[in-house]
């Protein structure tokens, strides 16, 4: 069975579901199961985490903050919480 820690980011669960070609990972903290992390978990926070350029306004998507803007290569990238 493919586990992963408790610890681990959501990027380590995306890619580890990726690489073995599954759809659901338990989570354990040592021996314990604490849960579980589906594909649609994953993919719902991927949808819900944008981010805004400062420059040009141009949104991007992902778990984590792209280095540059990919639209004008700006490094002015913050948390776009919405609104």
């Amino acid at each position: 069975v493919i586990t992963i820690a408790s610890t681990a980011s959501a990027a380590d669960a995306a890619h580890l579901m990726g690489l073995h070609g599954i759809h659901i990972l338990p989570v354990v903290d040592g021996p314990t199961l604490t849960g579980v992390v589906t594909r649609s978990d994953l993919l719902r926070l991927f949808t819900e985490s944008a981010w805004r350029c400062g420059a040009c306004q141009a949104s991007i998507f992902g778990l984590a903050p792209p280095e540059r803007c990919p639209r004008c290569n700006a490094q002015d990238l913050v948390r776009d919480h919405g609104g």
